[in-house]
């Protein structure tokens, strides 16, 4: 299961819970993963490790082109190229 693909990782709530300690689940691409911990503090560590390692980021300033340069990329996506069949 890659990580891109996982929208929620939490514990399993009353409703959905199996028959079984320590559960919870992962929700990915419209399809659900119940997975059992060995304990408490262990299913709170996975939930806790999968939810960081799934989160989307994104860069801070530095990485991304000043207001003129996008305004550029915008109007001139091909840099002054024009495209020819």
């Amino acid at each position: 299961l890659k990580l891109t693909y996982i929208s929620k990782v939490g514990e399993a709530s009353l409703k959905q819970k199996p028959k079984t300690e320590f559960c919870f689940v992962i929700n990915a691409v419209s399809r659900r993963y119940f997975l059992q911990a060995n304990d408490v503090v262990d299913m709170k560590d996975w939930v806790a490790a999968l939810n960081r390692a799934s989160k989307i980021t994104v860069p801070k300033g530095g990485a991304l082109p000043l207001g003129s340069e996008i305004t550029a990329l915008i109007s001139d996506p091909h840099g002054g190229k024009r495209q020819q069949a």
